[in-house]
């Protein structure tokens, strides 16, 4: 159920909807079919939640983030001092099982992170996986939480154009419409 919840929120977020409207997932499928005129369904909606946290996986990795930075602050995992909570913590232990239980079931490498290619290419993004090839595809399946401040396609990290339907991005935020074209010498 939270896995359903997290990917109708990136739903929304694509559609740049308004959370307080209380709109159901189905209303906001008919919303867009109405609007596009596209037979569009709830699972094709899912499916755009699932591609924008993957895209923005891809994108955080290419700029140099890793499972490592998945954490949170470390005030999160001592007692609190007082309410509801007094003398209650998170366990770190439990955290890190399910941050890696999201990975897995998001269809990412369950201790990398790293969106596996056939999850890349199961959502018709596989161009995703040139964005992060600096990781090395060996490396997809170790353990290493390591990434290089390199793009691999011979430029530093965080060169190139950021194209929305064809057009250069104006930074407007980055959208399940985006895609990520680097500069590439002739």
């Amino acid at each position: 159920m939270a896995k359903a919840q997290h990917l109708w929120q990136l739903f929304i977020d694509s559609l740049v909807d308004c959370y307080f409207v209380p709109w159901k997932i189905n209303q906001q499928v008919e919303i867009v079919q109405a609007v596009t005129g596209w037979d569009f369904t709830v699972a094709e909606a899912i499916r755009v939640g699932k591609r924008v946290a993957t895209m923005g996986r891809v994108f955080n990795l290419r700029e140099g983030f890793t499972a490592a930075d998945d954490q949170l602050p470390k005030r999160f995992f001592s007692p609190t001092p007082r309410g509801a909570l007094k003398d209650t913590a998170l366990d770190p232990e439990t955290v890190s099982r399910a941050i890696h239980t999201f990975y897995a079931m998001t269809g990412w490498n369950r201790e990398t992170g790293v969106p596996t290619p056939k999850k890349l290419a199961e959502l018709g993004i596989s161009w995703g996986g040139d964005q992060i090839a600096f990781l090395q595809p060996a490396r997809w399946g170790d353990r290493s939480t390591e990434a290089v401040p390199y793009n691999g396609v011979g430029q530093p990290r965080g060169q190139g154009s950021l194209v929305c339907k064809g057009e250069p991005h104006r930074g407007r935020g980055f959208g399940s419409s985006a895609a990520w074209i680097p500069n590439r010498a002739e």
